[in-house]
């Protein structure tokens, strides 16, 4: 979805990936969000699936929450030339950096920027509550926020499904708690489920967050309930084949 104020070149590198992902949008009409009160998306991640699909889809304005490297141009270069480039054949390293330093990276960093990236700071426990200030202050503006919590570490192989979903990191659940306990409001929390094969988004049943629990409870009942309508959209999705 173009989003208003988007940059002119995120807007043209978006028409030009619509043919080669054309997807359905399953249950978005079904959805009824709150008018005064943003909400807070949670998507599988797929390696770079679910990122690109629901920017290109998703029928809501949002702003994402991007590991921090992906607004950092060295560290994009240093992980994209050690992770995604390190298994193709076709072209020499030396040139993968080349082009990933003058070409990819710069590309990265404005698009990320433009779409209002909030930089996820996992392994900086200090910095990260720098997202969640940032997190909560988007929230407070009547922003909603979009999530992929899934911890790639679970995975037998150490990456994210293609399929599925992995085991959830849940500190991300603190962004029901922080702006609740700032506006008297709960926001809701939407799963959705990208399905690659399907070529579709799929959404689930919202919960609301809940400051009636300990908030302890809480995050162990939105990671479970969360993964669980994913996971519930993901199996019937394969029933269907």
């Amino acid at each position: 979805m173009i989003q208003k104020g988007e940059k002119l070149e995120v807007r043209v590198l978006m028409r030009c990936l619509y043919p080669f992902f054309h997807h359905k949008v399953i249950g978005a009409d079904r959805l009824q969000l709150d008018a005064d009160t943003p909400c807070v998306f949670v998507c599988n991640h797929g390696e770079i699936y679910g990122p690109i699909i629901t920017k290109l889809y998703l029928p809501f304005p949002f702003r994402p929450w991007v590991t921090y490297e992906m607004l950092d141009r060295q560290a994009i270069v240093d992980r994209t030339c050690n992770g995604v480039l390190s298994h193709q054949k076709v072209l020499p390293p030396r040139f993968c950096r080349w082009l990933m330093k003058h070409i990819g990276a710069p590309l990265i960093t404005g698009l990320m920027r433009s779409v209002g990236g909030i930089p996820v700071y996992h392994d900086q426990p200090r910095k990260l509550m720098q997202t969640f200030r940032e997190t909560t202050a988007a929230m407070e503006r009547g922003e909603n926020i979009l999530i992929f919590p899934e911890n790639a570490a679970t995975s037998a192989d150490g990456r994210y499904q293609k399929e599925g979903v992995s085991e959830f990191f849940t500190g991300f659940t603190m962004v029901g708690q922080l702006y609740s306990g700032k506006t008297g409001k709960c926001p809701l929390f939407v799963p959705l489920y990208a399905n690659r094969k399907k070529r579709r988004i799929t959404f689930g049943t919202p919960t609301r967050y809940r400051d009636d629990l300990p908030a302890n409870e809480e995050k162990e009942r939105l990671c479970a309930y969360l993964r669980g309508e994913m996971l519930r959209i993901a199996t019937e999705d394969t029933e269907k084949r």
